[in-house]
């Protein structure tokens, strides 16, 4: 994905053209091909099948506290589409600063058929979660657009609920889902849940690191080899 957001970075900061159009013929190869992988503009992965990536080019959540989850499970799927979307989206900006209507149209309008697809396939409406309900699987979908406006409040009470009652304030998430989980709960100005996380001393989190003498953040959240 950095193949679409690192030039949109270099442009928000820097505000040079350059980046996006030197890398645009990039980015749409990329999403081309990333577009040949979805079924039903779900992006389901294809991991140890015939034209599949493969396990690193399907990352899913990474080191959660709970393991690695493959990327054919439902947790994969959801993380994975909602970064698709998030893709999507910031080309269709790219291609609108670009000049490039067309491009611009069309990428916006996937994104939205991408949204949608997701959500109908993976959205609980008993519950009001994705999936298995973790942190990073009911905010990223919040922070992307892909949850109906209709429901926004009833996703992130069940965000709320799983951080602050099911997780008491500890991490659930690996390396992906905590950068997307920060960005979208500071975007959904609710930064009293991103404290909780920064204020706890015990296992899952940075306090734990701390207490059990890191000097730098561990790939996982135990500090132990994989």
């Amino acid at each position: 994905g950095f193949a679409v957001t690192l030039p949109w970075h270099m442009y928000v900061q820097y505000g040079d053209k350059r980046a996006l159009e030197a890398n645009y013929p990039m980015i749409q190869k990329w999403l081309t091909s990333l577009l040949a992988d979805t079924t039903d503009n779900v992006l389901l992965g294809r991991d140890g099948q015939p034209g599949g990536r493969g396990m690193m080019n399907f990352i899913r959540d990474w080191l959660t506290p709970k393991g690695s989850y493959s990327g054919n499970t439902p947790t994969a799927q959801i993380l994975n589409s909602a970064h698709l979307v998030y893709e999507l989206r910031i080309a269709a900006k790219i291609a609108s600063v670009l000049g490039k209507a067309e491009d611009a149209s069309a990428y916006a309008a996937r994104a939205d058929a991408v949204a949608t697809a997701t959500h109908q396939r993976f959205y609980n409406a008993a519950d009001h979660i994705y999936g298995n309900g973790d942190s990073a699987l009911q905010v990223f979908p919040l922070m992307v657009g892909m949850v109906p406006p209709e429901l926004r409040k009833d996703v992130l009470d069940a965000a709320e609920n799983v951080i602050r009652v099911r997780n008491q304030g500890h991490l659930d998430s690996g390396l992906p889902g905590t950068y997307f989980l920060w960005k979208g709960l500071m975007q959904l100005d609710r930064n009293d849940l991103v404290y909780l996380f920064t204020n706890t001393k015990e296992y899952p989190g940075w306090g734990y690191m701390l207490a059990n003498g890191a000097t730098t953040s561990w790939e996982n959240w135990t500090g132990a080899s994989h």
